[in-house]
């Protein structure tokens, strides 16, 4: 009985821990361009113990593969990145990258050609992000913690920081895939190319809009 007991008691002590589960938001944008050829970029995001947070994308353009992953705290600060882009199957960018310090960012990248190079970011947490030119899935960092205003952006694989405005522009009534959403709207200014984008009070990323390279981009599926 006292066996019985025992082993009771660990079940049921263990079975939160077992059943613990943590929101994971994932699909596919189909993206339309002017002008251009359309693609697709796939993404997954969790949320994992201790505000952690992952980010996996895979998106498509043509012969021309990026895959990425960024682990960040819960306010989008960088934690670790890994990039690597290849096209007809050759390696053309490869980038590992992690936080150093609590203000440095340092990464290492190998490009075609042989060429290798080590770059060091300066970072703030709560205000530095990742965001890759026409990475579409890594702007659902940005309005992390209620962030609204200067926001400096990292960019490993272009090897620069630049600074941008990030901008409330309030709710807004849109439609993924059929289904009605209502989004907080947001603009990124002070980048080569500002964006819009739309996220639901859930955190999901629905929406991007680049108006001045005529870009669209929608879920392919309602998220779940």
């Amino acid at each position: 009985m006292r066996l019985r007991s025992a082993v009771t008691l660990l079940t049921l002590g263990a079975s939160p821990l077992v059943a613990q589960t943590w929101p994971v938001d994932e699909g596919t944008f189909v993206v339309v361009k002017a002008g251009a050829q359309g693609f697709t970029e796939s993404f997954k995001i969790k949320h994992g113990p201790g505000g952690l947070i992952t980010a996996t994308g895979s998106q498509t353009v043509g012969t021309q593969l990026t895959t990425t992953s960024l682990t960040t705290d819960s306010l989008g600060t960088p934690m670790q990145y890994d990039l690597r882009v290849t096209k007809g199957g050759a390696q053309q960018l490869k980038v590992h990258a992690a936080a150093t310090g609590p203000r440095r960012f340092t990464a290492s990248s190998s490009a075609a050609g042989g060429e290798d190079g080590m770059k060091e970011y300066p970072m703030a947490a709560g205000r530095s992000v990742i965001l890759e030119p026409g990475l579409l899935h890594q702007l659902f960092f940005l309005p992390l913690g209620g962030r609204n205003g200067p926001v400096q952006v990292l960019e490993p694989g272009a090897a620069r920081v630049s600074n941008a405005v990030l901008t409330l522009k309030g709710l807004d009534n849109i439609r993924v895939a059929g289904k009605p959403f209502t989004a907080n709207r947001y603009s990124l200014s002070g980048l080569a190319a500002e964006a819009d984008f739309w996220i639901d009070n859930q955190g999901r990323l629905l929406r991007v809009d680049v108006p001045s390279q005529g870009l669209s981009a929608t879920r392919e599926e309602p998220p779940r």
